[in-house]
């Protein structure tokens, strides 16, 4: 998750609750770790807080 924090300029917590508005839906490892695909890195919506 601080890997695509980053690549978008936003903060994991905005990520969070893009993915808890439905926003985005990374898929899950085995590990439960987040992947993210690669279209999340120019998504607008994704990094445009509604805070």
């Amino acid at each position: 998750m601080g890997e695509a924090a980053a690549r978008l300029g936003v903060s994991t917590h905005l990520l969070r609750h893009r993915e808890a508005e439905g926003v985005i839906t990374p898929r899950r490892t085995a590990g439960d770790a987040r992947r993210y695909d690669r279209s999340y890195w120019t998504c607008r919506d994704c990094a445009s807080p509604t805070l």
